[in-house]
Protein backbone atom coordinates (compact mmCIF):
# COMPACT_ATOMS: atom_id res chain seq x y z
CA UNK A 1 0.00 0.00 0.00
CA UNK A 2 0.72 3.37 -0.43
CA UNK A 3 2.67 5.37 2.74
CA UNK A 4 0.75 8.16 3.27
CA UNK A 5 2.20 11.18 5.06
CA UNK A 6 6.10 10.67 4.96
CA UNK A 7 6.74 14.29 5.60
CA UNK A 8 5.15 16.94 7.71
CA UNK A 9 3.57 20.34 7.06
CA UNK A 10 5.24 21.77 9.63
CA UNK A 11 8.46 20.95 12.27
CA UNK A 12 7.13 22.38 15.85
CA UNK A 13 9.87 22.93 17.19
CA UNK A 14 11.51 25.79 18.79
CA UNK A 15 14.14 26.73 15.93
CA UNK A 16 11.20 27.10 13.80
CA UNK A 17 10.70 30.60 12.32
CA UNK A 18 7.25 31.88 12.77
CA UNK A 19 6.42 35.02 9.71
CA UNK A 20 3.56 37.47 10.22
CA UNK A 21 1.03 37.57 7.64
CA UNK A 22 -0.57 40.97 6.87
CA UNK A 23 -4.28 40.08 5.58
CA UNK A 24 -7.58 41.61 4.98
CA UNK A 25 -10.11 42.13 2.16
CA UNK A 26 -7.75 43.86 -0.71
CA UNK A 27 -7.64 47.42 -1.00
CA UNK A 28 -7.51 47.93 2.89
CA UNK A 29 -4.08 49.86 2.44
CA UNK A 30 -2.26 46.00 3.31
CA UNK A 31 0.33 47.89 0.46
CA UNK A 32 0.87 50.71 2.12
CA UNK A 33 1.80 48.93 5.41
CA UNK A 34 4.18 46.76 3.61
CA UNK A 35 5.94 49.87 2.25
CA UNK A 36 6.22 51.64 5.48
CA UNK A 37 7.30 48.05 7.52
CA UNK A 38 10.14 47.66 4.58
CA UNK A 39 11.55 50.83 5.44
CA UNK A 40 12.95 49.06 8.74
CA UNK A 41 16.30 47.31 7.56
CA UNK A 42 15.39 43.98 9.61
CA UNK A 43 11.70 43.05 7.57
CA UNK A 44 11.68 42.00 4.24
CA UNK A 45 8.21 40.98 2.51
CA UNK A 46 8.39 39.86 -1.44
CA UNK A 47 5.58 41.03 -3.54
CA UNK A 48 2.14 39.49 -2.82
CA UNK A 49 2.14 35.78 -2.85
CA UNK A 50 -1.42 34.93 -4.15
CA UNK A 51 -3.14 31.69 -3.45
CA UNK A 52 0.53 30.04 -3.81
CA UNK A 53 0.52 29.08 0.09
CA UNK A 54 -2.86 27.36 0.25
CA UNK A 55 -2.18 25.77 -3.05
CA UNK A 56 1.67 24.35 -1.78
CA UNK A 57 0.00 22.54 1.30
CA UNK A 58 -3.02 20.82 -0.63
CA UNK A 59 -0.85 19.97 -3.10
CA UNK A 60 2.08 18.70 0.14
CA UNK A 61 -0.87 16.61 1.21
CA UNK A 62 -2.15 14.84 -1.80
CA UNK A 63 0.92 13.89 -2.89
CA UNK A 64 3.28 13.15 0.31
CA UNK A 65 3.46 9.34 -0.49
CA UNK A 66 6.13 10.36 -3.38
CA UNK A 67 9.94 10.86 -2.60
CA UNK A 68 11.32 14.06 -1.14
CA UNK A 69 13.04 15.24 -4.35
CA UNK A 70 9.89 14.85 -6.29
CA UNK A 71 7.78 16.54 -4.17
CA UNK A 72 10.47 19.17 -3.68
CA UNK A 73 10.69 20.06 -7.51
CA UNK A 74 6.69 19.92 -8.05
CA UNK A 75 6.56 22.73 -5.15
CA UNK A 76 9.20 24.69 -6.56
CA UNK A 77 7.28 24.23 -9.96
CA UNK A 78 4.58 25.57 -8.64
CA UNK A 79 5.86 28.85 -7.77
CA UNK A 80 7.91 29.89 -10.73
CA UNK A 81 5.12 28.60 -12.70
CA UNK A 82 2.60 31.27 -11.15
CA UNK A 83 2.10 34.87 -12.68
CA UNK A 84 2.32 36.21 -9.00
CA UNK A 85 5.80 35.03 -8.62
CA UNK A 86 7.11 36.59 -11.66
CA UNK A 87 7.28 39.92 -9.79
CA UNK A 88 9.43 38.48 -7.15
CA UNK A 89 12.49 38.44 -9.52
CA UNK A 90 14.00 35.16 -8.47
CA UNK A 91 13.87 33.97 -12.37
CA UNK A 92 16.68 31.28 -12.01
CA UNK A 93 17.62 32.23 -8.75
CA UNK A 94 16.02 29.06 -7.37
CA UNK A 95 18.03 25.79 -7.07
CA UNK A 96 16.40 22.62 -5.31
CA UNK A 97 19.44 20.90 -4.79
CA UNK A 98 19.83 22.32 -1.32
CA UNK A 99 16.61 21.02 -0.49
CA UNK A 100 17.13 17.60 -1.60
CA UNK A 101 19.95 17.21 0.78
CA UNK A 102 18.01 18.62 3.57
CA UNK A 103 18.74 16.01 6.67
CA UNK A 104 15.58 14.18 7.22
CA UNK A 105 14.25 15.74 10.27
CA UNK A 106 14.65 19.04 8.26
CA UNK A 107 12.18 17.65 5.45
CA UNK A 108 8.29 19.28 5.47
CA UNK A 109 6.41 21.60 3.69
CA UNK A 110 7.44 24.90 6.12
CA UNK A 111 11.33 23.83 5.02
CA UNK A 112 10.28 24.84 1.13
CA UNK A 113 8.27 27.15 1.81
CA UNK A 114 10.72 28.60 4.12
CA UNK A 115 13.56 28.47 1.65
CA UNK A 116 11.72 30.15 -0.98
CA UNK A 117 11.29 33.28 1.08
CA UNK A 118 14.70 33.18 2.57
CA UNK A 119 15.74 32.96 -1.65
CA UNK A 120 13.73 36.53 -1.73
CA UNK A 121 15.74 37.71 1.37
CA UNK A 122 19.15 36.53 0.36
CA UNK A 123 18.94 38.75 -3.14
CA UNK A 124 16.94 41.54 -1.81
CA UNK A 125 17.66 42.61 1.90
CA UNK A 126 20.52 40.04 2.70
CA UNK A 127 20.20 41.88 6.45
CA UNK A 128 16.86 41.69 6.95
CA UNK A 129 16.32 39.63 10.21
CA UNK A 130 12.65 38.67 9.59
CA UNK A 131 10.02 38.22 6.74
CA UNK A 132 6.27 38.50 6.58
CA UNK A 133 3.46 37.90 3.74
CA UNK A 134 1.41 40.93 2.50
CA UNK A 135 -1.47 38.86 0.50
CA UNK A 136 -4.57 40.01 1.08
CA UNK A 137 -6.16 37.28 -1.25
CA UNK A 138 -4.34 34.84 0.72
CA UNK A 139 -6.95 35.47 3.73
CA UNK A 140 -9.27 33.15 1.73
CA UNK A 141 -6.88 30.55 2.18
CA UNK A 142 -6.08 30.96 6.05
CA UNK A 143 -7.35 27.51 7.21
CA UNK A 144 -4.38 25.81 4.82
CA UNK A 145 -1.82 28.73 5.90
CA UNK A 146 -2.54 27.86 10.06
CA UNK A 147 -1.76 24.33 8.86
CA UNK A 148 1.24 25.43 7.50
CA UNK A 149 2.30 27.42 10.33
CA UNK A 150 -0.21 26.95 13.38
CA UNK A 151 2.00 29.66 15.15
CA UNK A 152 1.87 32.64 12.72
CA UNK A 153 1.28 36.14 13.39
CA UNK A 154 -1.64 37.98 11.54
CA UNK A 155 -1.86 41.64 11.16
CA UNK A 156 -5.46 42.39 10.03
CA UNK A 157 -5.60 45.64 7.43
CA UNK A 158 -8.74 46.61 8.72
CA UNK A 159 -10.55 49.30 7.13
CA UNK A 160 -13.70 51.28 6.69
CA UNK A 161 -16.07 48.73 4.36
CA UNK A 162 -17.69 51.45 2.16
CA UNK A 163 -14.05 53.23 1.44
CA UNK A 164 -13.25 49.66 0.52
CA UNK A 165 -15.87 48.87 -1.56
CA UNK A 166 -15.80 51.59 -3.17
CA UNK A 167 -12.06 51.09 -4.01
CA UNK A 168 -12.45 47.64 -4.90
CA UNK A 169 -14.99 48.69 -7.75
CA UNK A 170 -13.04 51.97 -9.05
CA UNK A 171 -10.08 49.95 -9.41
CA UNK A 172 -11.85 47.04 -10.83
CA UNK A 173 -10.80 44.14 -8.49
CA UNK A 174 -15.05 43.37 -8.29
CA UNK A 175 -17.77 43.11 -11.05
CA UNK A 176 -20.39 44.72 -8.57
CA UNK A 177 -21.17 46.10 -5.40
CA UNK A 178 -22.74 42.47 -4.24
CA UNK A 179 -19.07 41.19 -5.30
CA UNK A 180 -17.04 43.49 -3.32
CA UNK A 181 -19.34 43.63 -0.43
CA UNK A 182 -19.08 39.73 0.21
CA UNK A 183 -15.26 40.47 -0.40
CA UNK A 184 -15.23 42.58 2.63
CA UNK A 185 -17.61 40.43 4.90
CA UNK A 186 -15.92 37.40 3.94
CA UNK A 187 -12.57 38.48 4.77
CA UNK A 188 -13.57 39.66 8.27
CA UNK A 189 -15.29 36.28 8.65
CA UNK A 190 -12.10 34.47 7.71
CA UNK A 191 -10.30 36.53 10.14
CA UNK A 192 -12.38 36.01 13.07
CA UNK A 193 -12.40 32.75 12.98
CA UNK A 194 -9.93 30.57 15.64
CA UNK A 195 -6.82 29.28 13.57
CA UNK A 196 -4.91 27.05 15.68
CA UNK A 197 -2.41 29.20 17.77
CA UNK A 198 -2.11 32.17 15.42
CA UNK A 199 -2.70 35.28 16.90
CA UNK A 200 -4.18 37.96 15.37
CA UNK A 201 -3.48 41.79 15.39
CA UNK A 202 -6.42 44.03 13.93
CA UNK A 203 -4.79 47.42 12.35
CA UNK A 204 -7.17 50.03 11.21
CA UNK A 205 -6.58 52.13 7.76
CA UNK A 206 -7.72 55.34 9.45
CA UNK A 207 -5.25 54.70 12.23
CA UNK A 208 -2.63 53.73 10.30
CA UNK A 209 -2.88 57.14 8.10
CA UNK A 210 -3.47 59.31 10.98
CA UNK A 211 -1.55 58.32 13.68
CA UNK A 212 1.27 55.92 11.76
CA UNK A 213 3.62 56.33 14.98
CA UNK A 214 1.08 54.42 17.46
CA UNK A 215 0.28 51.83 15.13
CA UNK A 216 4.02 50.76 14.63
CA UNK A 217 4.31 50.87 18.66
CA UNK A 218 1.42 48.48 18.32
CA UNK A 219 3.41 45.91 15.44
CA UNK A 220 6.32 46.45 17.35
CA UNK A 221 4.75 44.51 20.60
CA UNK A 222 2.88 42.13 18.58
CA UNK A 223 6.34 40.69 16.18
CA UNK A 224 8.49 41.78 19.54
CA UNK A 225 10.88 43.48 17.31
CA UNK A 226 11.57 47.17 17.81
CA UNK A 227 10.07 49.10 13.81
CA UNK A 228 10.07 52.60 13.44
CA UNK A 229 7.80 54.81 11.16
CA UNK A 230 10.34 56.30 9.08
CA UNK A 231 8.75 59.33 7.44
CA UNK A 232 10.04 60.27 3.64
CA UNK A 233 11.71 56.84 3.54
CA UNK A 234 13.71 56.61 0.08
CA UNK A 235 12.44 54.40 -2.34
CA UNK A 236 12.12 51.15 -2.06
CA UNK A 237 12.20 47.77 -3.83
CA UNK A 238 8.50 46.75 -4.17
CA UNK A 239 8.70 44.27 -7.42
CA UNK A 240 5.31 45.03 -8.26
CA UNK A 241 4.90 48.95 -7.03
CA UNK A 242 4.35 49.49 -10.68
CA UNK A 243 0.99 47.74 -10.95
CA UNK A 244 -1.76 50.43 -11.34
CA UNK A 245 -3.91 49.21 -8.37
CA UNK A 246 -0.68 50.46 -6.23
CA UNK A 247 -0.66 53.79 -8.08
CA UNK A 248 -0.99 55.88 -5.21
CA UNK A 249 1.57 54.62 -3.05
CA UNK A 250 4.34 56.91 -4.44
CA UNK A 251 2.90 59.87 -2.54
CA UNK A 252 3.22 60.15 1.60
CA UNK A 253 0.36 59.35 4.01
CA UNK A 254 -2.67 61.03 3.32
CA UNK A 255 -6.27 61.20 4.51
CA UNK A 256 -7.65 61.61 1.22
CA UNK A 257 -9.02 57.72 0.92
CA UNK A 258 -10.58 58.30 4.31
CA UNK A 259 -14.63 58.80 3.38
CA UNK A 260 -13.99 59.29 -0.12
CA UNK A 261 -17.25 56.70 -0.77
CA UNK A 262 -19.28 59.51 -0.12
CA UNK A 263 -17.90 61.81 -3.06
CA UNK A 264 -17.28 58.89 -5.37
CA UNK A 265 -20.04 56.73 -5.25
CA UNK A 266 -23.67 56.88 -7.19
CA UNK A 267 -26.37 57.06 -4.64
CA UNK A 268 -28.17 53.51 -5.83
CA UNK A 269 -24.94 51.55 -5.16
CA UNK A 270 -24.55 53.54 -1.30
CA UNK A 271 -27.83 52.27 -0.74
CA UNK A 272 -27.37 48.57 -1.91
CA UNK A 273 -23.98 48.68 -0.42
CA UNK A 274 -25.38 49.77 3.15
CA UNK A 275 -27.35 46.93 2.95
CA UNK A 276 -25.11 44.65 2.74
CA UNK A 277 -22.69 45.84 5.20
CA UNK A 278 -24.61 47.66 7.66
CA UNK A 279 -23.64 44.96 9.82
CA UNK A 280 -20.33 44.87 10.11
CA UNK A 281 -20.13 48.48 9.98
CA UNK A 282 -21.99 48.63 12.73
CA UNK A 283 -19.84 45.85 14.62
CA UNK A 284 -16.53 47.17 13.78
CA UNK A 285 -17.65 51.02 14.94
CA UNK A 286 -17.58 52.70 11.54
CA UNK A 287 -20.97 53.47 12.36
Amino acid sequence: GMIKNRYPLTRLSNNNYTPFFIMGSGRCGSTLLRKLLLANPQVVIPPESGGLLAKSVRFFKENNYRSWEWLVDQIVEIWKRSSDFDYWGLQGKLASQDLHNLHQEHRSLESIIGYIYMSYMRVYKPEAKMWGDKTPYATFGLPSICQLYPEGKIIHMLRDGRDVVNSLLKHRRCDSVEQACARWNDSLKVLSMQHANMEVMTIRYEQLVTNPESVFNQISQFLHTKLSYIENAPPIHLGDGHLDHHSELQRSLHQKGVGSWRREMRNDDINRMLSLISLNLEKFEYV
